[in-house]
């Protein structure tokens, strides 16, 4: 994918503070993490979801290390379904496993995450629904942890929340 193509999540002038995850939306029945593209992609459907009833603490995770945040801690242990991640890669989701058990969190984690598999290049809407983090393995998830199907249909899916964002310098050659 190439990076640039991607749309902008914050304005430029809200800088990324080391080890401190942005609060998206407030919610106590799934608590959702997420990183990097799949960001975007999971704010769709949060609002989504709200409109349903159902509330989601979705937390922006920027930086891994160091991985203390307090607000994350909390956030997984009020979640009462349980707790999804969200990502292109795995680190996320371990990071957050091993605070489950640091805290002792007695819940359900889904990892939405790519598997380990060998990689192909193609644009970014195909390689996430490929990969397994796209939206719609998002609601799998979501419904995975309510026991139940939610009403949202691919029409509802299908509009963007974000400008794009493209910068030449940030395209990387392929």
């Amino acid at each position: 994918m190439v990076r640039g193509q991607i749309p902008r999540l914050f304005p430029a002038k809200d800088k990324t503070i080391l080890g401190k995850a942005r609060i998206l939306s407030l919610g106590s029945d799934i608590t959702l993490l997420t990183s990097g593209i799949c960001t975007e992609e999971s704010q769709r459907v949060t609002e989504l979801l709200k409109d349903r009833g159902i509330g989601v603490q979705h937390l922006h995770v920027t930086t891994l290390k160091p991985f203390d945040d307090h607000r994350v801690s909390e956030a997984l242990a009020k979640a009462r379904y349980g707790i999804i991640t969200m990502e292109n890669h795995t680190s996320l989701g371990s990071c957050v496993a091993e605070m489950i058990a640091k805290f002792g969190i007695a819940t359900k984690l889904i990892k939405v995450a790519i598997n380990d598999p060998y990689l192909q290049g193609a644009s970014r809407t195909f390689l996430m629904e490929r990969y397994g983090i796209d939206i719609k393995s998002l609601l799998r998830a979501i419904e995975s942890l309510l026991g139940e199907k939610v009403d949202i249909t691919e029409a509802d899916l299908t509009t963007s929340r974000l400008d794009s964002f493209f910068n030449e310098n940030q395209q990387e050659a392929l």
